[in-house]
């Protein structure tokens, strides 16, 4: 566990650091923006005073159980040496790898998919822009549904998004119980040309909210509304694959910042946003 400190720190006076109110003896609420990155080695942190520039850095390892225990004892480390509070935190930044590591590991959800009819083996067949696209004998990419997990629907909506066969109750909720029987944690829902018309999504998600309340769940309609189900399926099936785990993480976080005092509380995402 290291500290640095910014060379802009060295000539803050002990008044600055401080920041004592004018014409009382009360220390002035300071202004604090905490920035943290989590790795799988360490766990860096670097937050500022926005008043006086002082920066402040620290280094820790990260913990391998939850990350979230090191991001909360770095804090805390880093908030006892330079004497801020968690309430004196304007704003908490976050950026976090738990999403990629539970994918490179295969640590996701065990992860049911529901589809159209005829569109159950999509993960498998992809496209036509492949590595080997003549290797007869190259290895497939594991995909992260089981076939066995995978379940279709023979509902159908044409390209202007006017559904021409409707979903069959029945036949929803057979698919309902044998997703409750695989011991599922997730559920994926992609059907054909649900970008333009979500009703039928929209009709699954209330049957799986109201049949298996547990599950985490994600509509590609939700997730995406751009043509070309392949790229639909893969995003979609992906979210539910790491949300169950990033959302374990993030009420861990979210609680633990909490007790400190923290709650603004904003995540780094892929995009940049």
């Amino acid at each position: 566990m290291v500290f640095y400190r910014h060379e802009i720190c060295a000539a803050a006076t002990k008044d600055q650091q401080q920041n004592k109110m004018k014409g009382s003896g009360e220390m002035k609420k300071r202004s604090i923006r905490i920035g943290v990155d989590v790795g799988g080695t360490n766990t860096d942190i670097c937050a500022i005073d926005e008043e006086n520039g002082i920066l402040m850095v620290y280094k820790l390892p990260s913990s391998l159980h939850d990350q979230s225990d090191a991001v909360v004892a770095g804090i805390k480390k880093i908030a006892e040496k330079y004497q801020f509070s968690g309430s004196e935190v304007r704003r908490f930044m976050h950026g976090t790898t738990v999403a990629t590591n539970a994918i490179l590991e295969g640590r996701g959800a065990k992860t049911a998919l529901i589809t159209t009819g005829g569109f159950r083996d999509l993960l498998e067949i992809g496209r036509q822009k492949r590595p080997d696209l003549y290797d007869l004998q190259a290895d497939k990419v594991k995909t992260l549904v089981r076939r066995d997990l995978r379940f279709e629907l023979s509902e159908r909506m044409n390209y202007r998004g006017e559904i021409i066969r409707p979903i069959q109750e029945e036949e929803l909720a057979d698919v309902l119980q044998n997703i409750r029987e695989s011991g599922a944690e997730s559920v994926a829902v992609m059907l054909l040309n649900a970008y333009l018309n979500p009703e039928n999504e929209e009709r699954i998600r209330a049957a799986v909210e109201k049949e298996l309340p547990g599950l985490f769940l994600t509509i590609s309609s939700d997730l995406s509304k751009q043509f070309r189900e392949y790229e639909r399926l893969c995003g979609t099936v992906l979210n539910s694959f790491v949300g169950p785990e990033v959302k374990k993480y993030m009420q861990n976080l979210k609680s633990t910042l909490e007790s400190i005092g923290i709650r603004n509380t904003y995540i780094n995402h892929s995009n940049g946003g």
